[in-house]
């Protein structure tokens, strides 16, 4: 489907994955199961480079429990926006933090929701770039039913979901999505208009062979083939505070 020699459109419908949402979980065309949670994150600035290594080591143990052909997906979004204090009252402040706060309202911020998403695929156990859901254009049709035994399936999904995320609450907070949560996530990304929390779709949809429109906006994938020997885990940013590597898609959008 993505590597058409010329421009197609489609509907939303035809290529939109996910075709229901269960609960707390999303089923998709192919009968993969996807249980999404919302990180709770404190300001990048509390975390020392300790941190970052902590979650990676937990985090890789703890996708040990999980049934093999397993995907766990972290989802992180950014957006540009300007910082308000909550309502207080001045009065009650002492003259030093009245003028930090009065110092700091209004400043720009980069805004970060962190998500993770368990998926347990269904008619496919084994991905590769040119048999993805996308590319075999197999929204209309499969060979086998992948929604055989759906129902006991969805019972064990929420089941491994629920004991991973038992394994990680203690250092990584998480909570569940509702349907319409993650509905309104998967939209945020398609519109790439991370700012409207209310996941309003914007434009449409257009296939090229190299890349994806999408709302007027160019997006293509960039897999990663290979990995340094000896990771390094955090980066300094310009003020010496260690956080993970964002570079700019464009003047305005950090991913």
């Amino acid at each position: 489907m993505l590597f058409s020699k010329k421009d197609k459109k489609e509907d939303l419908s035809r290529v939109f994955p996910s075709i229901d949402f269960h609960d707390d979980m999303a089923i998709t065309a192919d009968g993969t199961i996807s249980v999404p949670f919302k990180a709770s994150l404190a300001f990048q600035e509390q975390y020392t480079e300790q941190h970052y290594i902590d979650w990676t080591t937990m985090l890789s143990n703890s996708m040990k429990v999980l049934p093999c052909n397993s995907l766990l997906q972290q989802v992180d979004i950014y957006w540009p926006d300007s910082w308000h204090h909550p309502s207080i009252d001045s009065d009650a402040l002492d003259f030093f933090t009245q003028k930090q706060v009065m110092h700091t309202e209004g400043r720009s911020i980069l805004r970060h929701e962190s998500y993770m998403i368990v998926s347990f695929p269904g008619f496919y156990s084994e991905y590769a770039p040119l048999s993805t859901f996308y590319s075999r254009d197999e929204t209309k049709s499969f060979s086998k039913n992948p929604f055989a035994h759906l129902a006991k399936r969805l019972t064990i999904a929420k089941k491994e979901a629920s004991q991973f995320l038992q394994s990680v609450s203690t250092h990584l907070p998480l909570t569940p999505l509702s349907a319409i949560e993650f509905s309104r996530l998967v939209h945020r990304c398609l519109s790439l208009n991370f700012e409207d929390t209310e996941g309003t779709l914007y434009g449409g949809l257009v296939k090229d062979r190299e890349c994806v429109l999408l709302a007027g906006r160019k997006a293509q994938v960039i897999s990663l083939m290979e990995s340094a020997s000896e990771p390094s885990y955090t980066v300094l940013d310009k003020f010496g505070h260690n956080g993970r590597r964002i570079c700019p898609f464009n003047k305005r959008d950090r991913t």
